[in-house]
């Protein structure tokens, strides 16, 4: 844990360099309220899918913040938001490029973490930020299912969490999807055509990308206005109750389960399945849009 009195934090980026992150961190810690919370996470530490140097460097802190039980309300907004870092974070703890004497400028590894110039005692600091990040994978993975248990009842905020959780556990195409909903974007695993899903009612509709040069259709927005899939390119076949061979899979299946809305499960169902490329003709999971 990077010390809220270390001069790091003068140079590590936020998203706007407005405010010290520190001192918003020290204040939440002490005394919590939204307006600040809402500053810090989703203004300095997290913007458009983005984190920073700051991000990964405060969430020691947070999960440190959201630990105690009687802190339910922060514990589900910090939930929320680790969620969305790892949704936006590298899959992979990608390696440092070696050292020749010379951090000008940064590796690749920590491109944008921070504002030059650093030196070797910043660069080292920065390895130990980027390596507790992963290593706490199963201690954010812990917060968002026990605020998930905590708000059973609302089922956008299980759909959030339950995406944090595959996040955490390497199910990234399924928590990128979840992470959208109902609709969102997404391409075949084998070819990398884009495709977009729309879900109407009990089933999930998936729609092509028009082919660059030919005509466009927003055959997913025509029927999503006339509320049903009449032009849809093919569907989402869900994975079967008893198909589940995946642990991990198992035990988000099981966890959205415990929503009294069935919307989580049949949306997870749905997107631990798979799909047949118009492309490529592959049958196979979606993956990210990224």
């Amino acid at each position: 844990m990077l010390e809220l009195n270390d001069p790091l934090w003068n140079k590590l980026r936020t998203m706007f360099c407005k405010e010290h992150v520190p001192t918003l961190l020290s204040a939440l810690a002490a005394s919590w309220d939204d307006q600040t919370a809402n500053t810090l996470l989703w203004g300095e530490l997290w913007h458009q899918n983005t984190c920073c140097g700051a991000t990964y460097a405060a969430i020691p802190h947070l999960l440190k913040i959201a630990e105690p039980e009687e802190n339910r309300h922060q514990r589900l907004e910090i939930a929320l938001f680790l969620g969305q870092v790892l949704d936006s974070s590298p899959r992979q703890d990608p390696a440092d490029q070696s050292e020749d004497g010379d951090l000008q400028p940064l590796p690749e590894a920590f491109a944008g973490w921070a504002m030059e110039p650093v030196n070797a005692s910043d660069m080292e600091k920065m390895r130990s930020i980027k390596a507790e990040f992963y290593s706490a994978l199963p201690a954010i993975r812990a917060v968002c299912e026990r605020a998930l248990h905590e708000h059973l009842e609302d089922y956008e905020v299980v759909r959030y969490l339950l995406s944090g959780i595959a996040a955490a556990d390497g199910l990234t195409g399924i928590a990128s999807l979840l992470n959208g909903g109902c609709d969102g974007p997404f391409k075949c695993a084998s070819c990398g055509w884009g495709y977009e899903f729309i879900r109407f009612g009990e089933r999930v509709a998936v729609y092509a990308d028009t082919p660059r040069g030919t005509p466009h259709e927003d055959k997913g927005l025509s029927d999503f206005k006339d509320g049903a899939p009449s032009r849809a390119d093919c569907f989402m076949t869900p994975i079967a109750e008893d198909g589940v061979l995946d642990a991990r899979i198992a035990a988000l299946l099981a966890l959205a389960k415990r929503a009294p809305s069935p919307d989580p499960a049949l949306l997870l169902r749905h997107f631990a399945g798979s799909f047949v490329c118009c492309k490529c003709g592959v049958q196979g999971p979606m993956h990210p849009p990224w």
